[in-house]
């Protein structure tokens, strides 16, 4: 049994997935199993998809046509039998380490159900700063965090 299942749903889009996949298979590590949702892909796209799985622990769940983001994670969900489960979209990459970063917080802290993984659109930390402002300023408005997000343990 796998520690950590990664669902990614996907519908075309078969660069982005064949570039996820090469990341996953460079630093995806022993004990993690791909569960990947396809939404109805053309046939010739999936098999450049289906090529590049030889070798991957994975599940590949087909749909003959597209359900949509949610029902596909949820397929993927109904199938994982890991401990860990990772959310992923198809047109991210990773690095090595990053699922047992996120384990490891969890491990960590046994009250967090869910972590999650930091990202900006220039690929670096430049802009926490500011989402930490807007945390901070929103902290200044009474009863306006727990209004929007009433199981919300703490903030940053």
């Amino acid at each position: 049994m796998p520690e950590i299942d990664v669902v990614v749903p996907q519908y075309g889009q078969v660069a982005h997935t064949l570039r996820f996949l090469a990341s996953y298979k460079r630093h995806a590590t022993l004990g993690t199993r791909l569960i990947l949702v396809d939404n109805g892909s053309p046939p010739d796209e999936l098999m450049r998809v289906t090529d590049e799985l030889e070798g991957v622990d994975h599940i590949l769940i087909r749909n003959i046509e597209n359900l949509g983001f949610v029902r596909a994670t949820n397929q993927g969900m109904g199938m994982a039998t890991a401990d860990f489960v990772v959310f992923q979209n198809n047109d991210t990459e990773i690095y090595e380490g990053c699922y047992q970063g996120l384990k490891d917080v969890l491990l960590r802290h046994p009250k967090t159900g869910v972590v999650g993984a930091v990202s900006s659109p220039c690929g670096s930390w430049v802009g926490l700063d500011r989402v930490h402002k807007i945390y901070s300023d929103l902290r200044t408005i009474p009863g306006i965090l727990e209004a929007q997000h009433p199981y919300r343990a703490h903030l940053m």
